[in-house]
């Protein structure tokens, strides 16, 4: 939930709750059903966000792609290459503003 609730704790909170979000959210970027929620969260976070560079980059860097298990290879290569596309896009959204 707390992934979920995120982007809407940024809007409500703004820049005080970065360092709650930012202590929170890493731990979900390599979980296939919570990433998505934390990526959207960090992006709205912008330049605020830019601490979990780090992490978004050895995701992004890293030869072995999150574990998704959908029980179709298919379904699987696809749901990991939307991660990575997020991941990229999540980095460039926080990277793009400036402090």
């Amino acid at each position: 939930m707390q992934a979920s609730s995120a982007t809407a704790y940024w809007r409500h909170h703004g820049p005080p709750a970065a360092p709650t979000l930012l202590s929170t959210l890493p731990q979900y970027l390599d979980d296939d059903a919570f990433a998505p929620p934390a990526m959207k969260a960090l992006a709205a976070m912008g330049p605020h966000a830019r601490p979990v560079i780090p992490v978004l980059d050895r995701l992004i860097t890293s030869r072995h792609r999150v574990a998704v298990y959908l029980g179709d290879a298919d379904a699987e290569m696809r749901a990991d290459e939307h991660l990575l596309q997020q991941a990229l896009a999540t980095r460039a959204q926080i990277t793009a503003a400036p402090i």
